[in-house]
């Protein structure tokens, strides 16, 4: 039995402690407020304690939820993984989805993989399936090779939580009202990293249960353990960063217990093995997530371990934890994000490759136009000769306000053009160099006495050389054979293999959209001075140039000066959550507040590609000359061609529409 007492409003639980030998510094307290379905631990030393529940602690209600309630559909699953459940369906086994692609199931997101558990032993899933292999010594798992994809299959016999340092033996006996089939469930979601994660969902029976909370959690955008999160990071440090990942990609913020001890356990990460560190990175940075990843390293201490020279550059900019602002750095990974998705990532070497480039020219800032010669030699294979031509005729406004471009009048001459660009490409070769050496970044962060020491480099020698490869062909001149890729339009499957061609192209578009972000254009009628003329009261169409536009969140209008800050975030965010649609209208005005440019942009997506549904854009501009408040234009006045048979766009200009 459990002795307790009152103490403070709380109650204080007596567990019994097993230690293999006896220590004073061994000890656990463990306080539940009598309204509450929360415990919180304080564990010291837990290698050496064994905690064993010896009460029925309450905890979250247990849910069986209809997934037809939840809009989750078998076609929304993919069809390899329909293929495995159905054949162990057939064999008699219940099968279920659980972990990470339930829970984005139910968000309406694209799960990055799909994870089944089944009631099958694993040689009996490896007998039903001819192309399938047991991998894994600590959780063996089967993986089931379905045309080109594998199929992860886990058993409820061998998935069960192993011993480990503070581990917490869960009682055996079942639970009052808890059938078998309950109880097997229960154990495998208790042994989960986060509640969100803790969901399984039977596409047979069409339930979704949930024994953690994980949708009072999802409801609430909340990342929170499955059990006491000092305990649960003891038990596993890579959890932590699974943490940020899963908070990054989905826009959850913590709880109050997780964000703690994330802060707490962010020197135990430098524990784990570089290959996990490596893999681990790049869930973060290489499936669509790497701004808001950094960001949450930044904000949590963990980025001057694991990447001390780009906290180096967060401090030199006065960047601060919970900073809201950006600057180049995340824009180029902001760029990145929006050519990326959980199901279309990119090969590790891309962003080793981003890291590099702004390594290089944040410490030798350079011509915005050096920088565009030096992506267009990247994506055409070293010719350095069309890639001087084609920059010169660039006359989009770079983006002034990073301080790493910096206009020279030193370009005058080809010769000293070319000269720049194949500097720039030795300092990206040298910044390369610099992130493999341990004791370049040992003294990255030397200038500021309080931060932490890390000597961390986990990417490996064959990672170095793949990303060295990319910019070769600038160093050593044009490449005989290769092939320029022609188009916007990514071959994902080729990107995520790490193709020559696609990461340089990749890679090319990434750093272009940076240094030249895109904007809305109209002809005359982008400059101020142009629309004195016009008539008080006068509806004018303003026609956009939407070939201009390279991502959802990269639309800023332009149009004299002004700034949609509004419009990009709202966008940005719509992007982010993957929906099917979307739609931003935003007023604008000059500073006077006598002109007003009124847009709306219908979005879709369609294919994986987000898409402006010309039908249903509104533009409209109105002249107050009276010094009256600026009005927002009524929908039928600001639409396209509803009333300018003019203004109409030609099926040619349609056909541009694509972001």
């Amino acid at each position: 039995m459990v002795n307790s007492h009152s103490i403070n409003g709380y109650h204080k639980l007596r567990f019994s402690v097993q230690r293999p030998h006896p220590s004073p510094y061994s000890t656990l307290h463990l306080l539940r407020s009598q309204d509450s379905k929360t415990l919180r631990f304080g564990l010291r030393n837990p290698s050496r304690t064994r905690v064993v529940v010896e009460e029925d602690v309450k905890g979250p209600e247990w849910k069986k939820l209809s997934s037809k309630d939840l809009g989750i559909r078998a076609l929304m699953i993919a069809k390899p993984t329909r293929v495995v459940l159905s054949e162990l369906k057939k064999k008699g086994y219940e099968v279920y989805l659980v972990g990470g692609c339930v829970r984005d199931l139910i968000l309406k997101r694209i799960p990055k993989d799909f994870d089944i558990i089944t009631s099958a032993e694993l040689a009996a899933v490896k007998k039903t399936f001819a192309a399938c292999e047991i991998v894994g010594k600590r959780f063996p798992i089967c993986h089931v090779h379905v045309g080109g994809t594998i199929v992860e299959v886990s058993s409820f016999s061998t998935s069960r939580r192993k011993p480990g340092r503070g581990w917490i033996d869960f009682p055996r006996k079942k639970p009052p009202g808890c059938d078998v089939q309950d109880f097997l469930r229960w154990k495998n979601c208790i042994g989960r990293d986060f509640t969100i994660n803790g969901l399984m969902f039977d596409p047979y029976a069409k339930l979704v249960y949930d024994y953690t909370g994980g949708m009072e959690d999802i409801k609430r955008s909340k990342v929170r353990t499955v059990i006491p999160a000092f305990t649960s990071f003891q038990e596993d440090c890579a959890r932590v960063l699974r943490a940020v990942r899963i908070a990054a990609r989905l826009g959850f913020r913590f709880s109050k217990e997780t964000a703690q001890s994330v802060r707490s356990f962010s020197f135990s990460v430098l524990k784990l093995d570089k290959g996990r560190l490596l893999m681990e990175m790049n869930y973060m940075l290489a499936y669509g997530s790497a701004e808001a990843s950094l960001r949450l390293l930044w904000r949590f201490g963990l980025l001057e371990l694991l990447l001390p020279i780009q906290a180096a550059y967060f401090v030199s900019q006065g960047f601060r934890r919970r900073d809201r602002r950006s600057n180049m750095l995340l824009s180029l990974f902001s760029n990145l994000d929006r050519l990326l998705a959980p199901d279309r990532p990119c090969h590790s070497s891309l962003w080793v490759a981003i890291l590099a480039f702004h390594k290089a020219i944040a410490d030798h800032p350079r011509d915005p136009s050096v920088v565009a010669a030096f992506s267009l030699a990247i994506h055409n294979g070293g010719d350095l000769v069309e890639a001087v031509k084609i920059a010169r005729r660039i006359s989009k406004p770079h983006d002034s306000s990073f301080l790493e471009l910096l206009e020279t009048d030193d370009l005058d001459s080809d010769g000293a053009f070319i000269n720049e660009v194949l500097a720039l490409a030795a300092s990206v070769k040298t910044a390369l160099s610099m992130m493999t050496d341990e004791t370049f970044i040992s003294r990255a962060m030397a200038k500021y006495p309080q931060a932490p020491y890390s000597d961390l480099v986990f990417i490996s020698l064959a990672l170095y050389l793949r990303a060295c490869k990319i910019f070769d062909c600038v160093s050593n001149g044009k490449e005989k054979g290769f092939i320029p890729k022609r188009g916007r339009k990514i071959d994902y499957e080729f990107l995520a293999l790490g193709s020559l061609q696609e990461v340089r192209h990749t890679f090319a578009r990434i750093v272009f959209d940076t240094v030249y972000p895109a904007f809305i254009a109209s002809g005359k009628w982008d400059n101020p001075k142009n629309w004195e003329g016009m008539d008080a009261g006068k509806v004018v169409r303003l026609r956009i140039c939407l070939s201009e536009l390279v991502g959802v969140a990269s639309i800023v209008v332009a149009v004299g000066g002004g700034n949609c800050n509004r419009a990009k975030s709202a966008l940005l965010q719509e992007n982010n959550s993957q929906r099917a649609g979307a739609m931003a209208s935003v007023l604008t005005a000059q500073e006077k507040g006598n002109w007003v440019l009124d847009i709306a942009l219908a979005l879709v997506r369609r294919d994986g590609q987000w898409e402006v549904d010309i039908s249903q854009c509104g533009i409209g501009f109105r002249a107050q000359e009276d010094g009256s408040e600026p009005r927002k234009l009524g929908n039928q006045e600001a639409r396209l061609g509803k009333r300018d048979q003019g203004s109409r766009l030609s099926a040619e200009e349609k056909g541009k529409g694509k972001i």
